[in-house]
């Protein structure tokens, strides 16, 4: 009988994300879609790391992108190393799955971990399990459910909160080692991100509300004594899991470690006031689509019949953590609208981390999981007034008409405000437009008057429907259950299959432009955008050399900074020409040059101003001195000719982004410069003898050759990193055995 329920409930959970995943067919389905915005300009990034794990190396350079930088010091690339991503992308190498289908199921898989860790939860916290079922569903399908399609950060910071909620609270309430180590795996998982600290954030607001209003009592110091062992193992393993953290950490603070810094784009995308009226406006949302200026990507939309319910479990629920989740609501409301609040301001000050966080309305995710949960409780509250007959039916009519005439005083103030401006417009049309001025108000009387008073109508008859039927608390798979299900999804459905529309483009796919110097073929690619390659990893994905890292917001949405190239590539004193030279562009990336400047970047700017193009392409600029054996090597500006380049041969045996094998020929002893980004953790090997990589012309490399034949391989090998990663290995294992040991125990005991 146990089982037969347990499997009731697992039914009813697969059951919601099979509609869902029906409900967005032409994206999980029949592929005919694609994602639109941010994830499918992050598509770059997860196509150039599939592909080089595809063929069996982890790429931690990458070569197309800017001269040259970084992969993994990227902190918004993070992610790539988590479980759920790796897992698929073994998977795929098996099954030959097209790299944007196994993106979007990388998007889909973080949405399904978050809304089932949502469900375990709620039923952690609920009375009832339909209470923690109509939470789940009313997180399922709100407008979350297609809008993380647009802006991929809000799963990507928020999957595993949950989950992460779930074994704090339940560690703080039994106070049980297993759910300690739990709990800083599931951190340890989250935290190596770029969006950490939405989490941190957003767990540590929460906790400190709850226990400053008194819900739970600070875990006892003696019960980290008694098991300090399993407390010291958890706390090194989410060591290993986030030391990764660090050189990141590094890169983004400091000049010096690595030359590449990350750099943040001052302009952030927050939450705006209006959008919060998406809360009881249904359609609101396509009122902002004519004002791009009042409105963000934040739909907060939950449903109407469940926002009735978290009204009422704020007003009427007696759960222990209520407060906790309603002071931790209006600090993220709060937080959400950007740093013109003084909530922001105060973070940042205590937390100058904090400052790094940009799209403040990826916050909306917590912000409806705390909604949420007032729907869970207000259920609760709904089942426990029926089951003890505390209210009548005869009462329930007066609360339905109240709620119903505060929601259409709401709906109609936010409608008369948002379209009288539009009306306005329409009516000043001239006669001869006078069709126009008709089809214009049917297209409005359909579209915003009829589908709103369509989501009212639905909600009152839901309301008076679903109340009696809550009677009965266990999940039964009837009439009665499906009575209560249509309702709530019905007004959810009509709500994500227009976000829908917008979250979504027409898959299509676009050759190579015939002019691009392409280093491998791939003819995966989706046309993204109009204007593909200004924007981040799109010369990765094509794989396509990119000279250019240009720091305008609207043009490029990657943060790498390096060090002295933006003063460079920026200057109007240094001719095009000039800049075409350093870069690579009109000569080719990898060249022998007979002689060298040693000289600081400052200075090499100002004496790149006159120099003669001819002359350039027989020099370069670097700032180490060289050893005297090759002291004939090095001139000044006075001693500079044009006699062209030496003479020899340089031919590629072998590139990958991490390796690059070079056999080359000299006449003369040279440099061999390569334009493609300097980094301290390059290294050079000359006929298997490791030799010194020169920083050159302001952000690549070069190293010198004798004159005669010779292997040249170039290597990157960022140790720290490498480090890091090996502890990432060795957490997951150490995560592992210790479930295993769990696991093994229970079954003993049982």
């Amino acid at each position: 009988m146990i089982i037969n329920k347990k499997l009731k409930e697992v039914f009813g959970v697969v059951a919601v994300i099979v509609v869902l995943i029906i409900a967005q067919r032409q994206l999980w389905v029949t592929n005919k879609l694609m994602v639109s915005h941010d994830s499918i300009i992050w598509y770059g990034i997860f196509s150039y790391f599939v592909d080089c794990l595809h063929q069996g190396f982890l790429p931690l350079w990458n070569p197309f992108m800017n001269c040259g930088e970084i992969f993994f010091l990227n902190i918004n690339i993070l992610h790539l190393l988590d479980i759920t991503t790796l897992f698929l992308i073994f998977i795929g190498k098996f099954v030959k799955i097209d790299t944007l289908v196994l993106y979007h199921y990388d998007l889909l898989l973080r949405y399904i971990i978050f809304i089932c860790g949502g469900y375990l939860f709620f039923r952690h916290v609920a009375k009832y399990k339909i209470s923690a079922f109509i939470a789940f569903i009313s997180l399922s399908f709100s407008s979350l459910a297609v809008s993380y399609l647009k802006q991929h950060a809000f799963i990507l910071a928020f999957y595993l909160m949950p989950l992460i909620l779930l074994s704090i609270l339940k560690f703080l309430e039994q106070q049980k080692p297993k759910f300690f180590l739990s709990t800083v795996f599931l951190l340890g998982v989250a935290l190596p991100s770029y969006h950490a600290m939405f989490i941190i954030s957003s767990v540590s607001v929460l906790l400190m509300c709850i226990f400053l209003s008194r819900a739970l009592p600070a875990p006892k110091f003696t019960m980290f004594l008694k098991n300090y062992k399993v407390c010291l193992g958890g706390f090194f393993i989410f060591i290993l899991l986030t030391i990764r953290l660090l050189p990141v950490y590094l890169t983004y603070t400091h000049n010096v470690i690595p030359v590449v810094r990350i750099f943040e784009i001052p302009s952030g995308a927050y939450s705006l006031p209006t959008d919060f009226f998406s809360l009881l406006v249904p359609y609101s949302f396509m009122l902002h689509f004519s004002n791009w200026y009042s409105m963000s990507e934040s739909f907060l939309y939950i449903g109407l019949i469940p926002l009735l319910f978290a009204i009422i479990g704020l007003c009427f629920s007696r759960h222990k953590y209520k407060l906790g989740f309603l002071f931790t609501a209006i600090i993220i409301e709060l937080l959400m609208l950007g740093d013109g609040y003084p909530v922001y301001q105060l973070f940042t000050k205590f937390f100058p981390f904090f400052s790094i966080i940009r799209n403040m309305h990826t916050f909306g995710v917590f912000y409806i999981f705390c909604l949420v949960f007032f729907t869970c409780i207000g259920a609760d509250v709904v089942m426990d007034w029926l089951h003890t007959s505390k209210i009548g039916f005869y009462k329930m009519p007066i609360i339905f008409s109240v709620s119903f005439i505060c929601l259409l005083s709401l709906l109609i103030n936010n409608h008369l405000f948002n379209i009288f401006l539009p009306l306005l417009k329409i009516c000043s049309l001239s006669a001869s437009n006078s069709m126009f001025f008709i089809k214009g108000s049917i297209h409005t009387f359909f579209t915003i008057y009829f589908r709103s008073a369509l989501n009212i109508l639905i909600f009152v008859v839901g309301t008076v429907i679903i109340f009696p039927l809550l009677t009965r608390p266990r999940i039964n798979i009837n009439i009665k259950y499906f009575v209560i299900i249509f309702f709530i999804l019905i007004d959810l459905l009509m709500v994500n299959h227009t976000i829908y529309k917008f979250t979504t483009m027409p898959r299509d796919y676009t050759a190579f432009p015939s002019n691009s110097k392409i280093a491998y073929e791939d003819y995966r690619l989706p046309e993204f955008f109009p204007k593909p390659y200004p924007y981040a990893f799109g010369p990765a994905m094509r794989k396509i050399f990119n000279a250019y890292s240009i720091r305008i917001p609207r043009r490029s949405t990657h943060f790498y900074e390096m060090k002295d190239f933006y003063t460079f590539i920026n200057s109007s004193r240094v001719s095009g020409e000039v800049k075409d030279i350093i870069m690579g562009i009109s000569v080719p990336k990898l060249r022998l040059v007979r002689s060298a400047i040693v000289t600081s970047p400052n200075k090499i700017i100002e004496e790149l101003q006159g120099m003669d193009a001819n002359t350039l392409k027989d020099v370069v600029f670097i700032e180490e001195a060289i050893p005297f054996k090759y002291a004939h090597l090095k001139r000044d500006f006075g001693s500079l000719d044009s006699r062209g380049a030496p003479g020899g041969k340089i031919e590629v045996t072998t590139f990958n982004p991490n390796e690059i094998v070079i056999d080359v020929y000299a006449d003369e002893d040279s440099f061999l410069y390569y334009s493609d980004g300097f980094d301290k953790g390059w290294r050079v090997f000359i006929d298997g003898n490791e030799g010194k990589v020169y920083k050159t012309n302001i952000a690549f490399k070069s190293v010198i050759i004798d004159k005669g034949s010779h292997i040249v391989r170039f290597v990157y090998d960022p140790r720290f990193y490498k480090f890091g990663l090996f502890c990432l290995l060795a957490g997951l294992l150490g995560s592992a055995t210790i479930f295993s040991y769990w696991v093994f125990r229970w079954r003993r005991n049982s």
